[in-house]
C-alpha cells in the first residue's frame, strides 16, 4: 500500500550552535604630522580597508594618552584647534564598529610637535608725560595686554588691552615705571591662549 502523509511522523531536530566570526582589520596606520601655524598641527594618515572610523589619541607632555576625536571612514586628515604652549603627541587607530563586532588595528606610529610661546619685542619712547609703547605684530594674535608697575617689588596691572601694536601711557615726573606686553589669542572653543611676555622696559621719568 502507498504511504500517506498520516503515516509519517515529523521529528523536530535540534538547532545547531551559533557561530560568530570576527574578521580582523589588516593593515598598518601610518601617521604624518606637520605644523600649519604657530599653534596648530595637521594630521594625515592612510586608508585602512574595512575601517568605519579613525580614532585620534593625544597627550600633552608626559600626561596620559586620551581619546580626543573619532572621525568617519572617509576622513583621512585633521587640523587641530589652536593649542596652548607645550609638547603634543598623537597616535591613531582604525576601527570597525557594527552590529556584529568591534575590531581595531594596532596603534599607529606616534608623532610629536611643540607649540612655543612667542614674545613681542617692546620699545618705549618718552616725551614729557607720555610714554609711547610700540611692538611687533604676531601671527594669529587676537589682543595684546599692556602691563605696568611703578616699583621693582610692585605688582603688574593691565592698563590696556588692544588689537593694535601701540599704546601711549600717561606718566608722571620723578617716577620710575616698568612696562611689558603679552599677546593672546582666542581659539575655536573660546579659550584664551597666552604667549610669553616681552622683556621688561624700565622707564625713569626725570624732573
Amino acid at each position: 500500500a502507498g504511504v500517506t502523509s498520516n503515516d509519517v511522523e515529523e521529528v523536530e531536530g535540534e538547532a545547531s550552535d551559533v557561530v560568530k566570526c570576527t574578521t580582523k582589520l589588516t593593515g598598518t596606520v601610518k601617521l604624518n604630522m606637520k605644523k600649519v601655524s604657530t599653534a596648530k598641527f595637521e594630521l594625515s594618515w592612510n586608508k585602512i580597508a574595512g575601517a568605519t572610523r579613525y580614532i585620534i589619541y593625544s597627550k600633552r607632555g608626559s600626561d596620559e594618552w586620551k581619546k580626543v576625536l573619532t572621525l568617519g571612514k572617509d576622513k583621512l586628515s585633521y587640523v587641530t584647534a589652536e593649542l596652548p604652549n607645550g609638547e603634543y603627541s598623537y597616535i591613531i587607530r582604525a576601527a570597525r564598529y557594527d552590529s556584529s563586532d568591534r575590531v581595531m588595528t594596532a596603534k599607529s606610529n606616534a608623532k610629536t610637535g611643540t607649540v612655543e610661546a612667542i614674545a613681542p619685542t617692546l620699545t618705549v619712547k618718552v616725551s614729557g608725560t607720555k610714554a609711547a609703547l610700540t611692538w611687533n605684530k604676531l601671527e594669529g594674535v587676537t589682543y595684546y595686554q599692556v602691563f605696568r608697575k611703578t616699583s621693582k617689588e610692585g605688582k603688574y596691572t593691565v592698563i590696556k588691552t588692544t588689537s593694535a601694536q601701540k599704546y601711549t601711557a600717561n606718566v608722571s615726573k620723578t617716577k620710575t615705571y616698568y612696562f611689558k606686553v603679552r599677546a593672546y589669542k582666542v581659539n575655536s572653543i573660546g579659550r584664551k591662549i597666552y604667549g610669553k611676555a616681552s622683556s621688561v622696559k624700565k622707564v625713569k621719568i626725570k624732573k
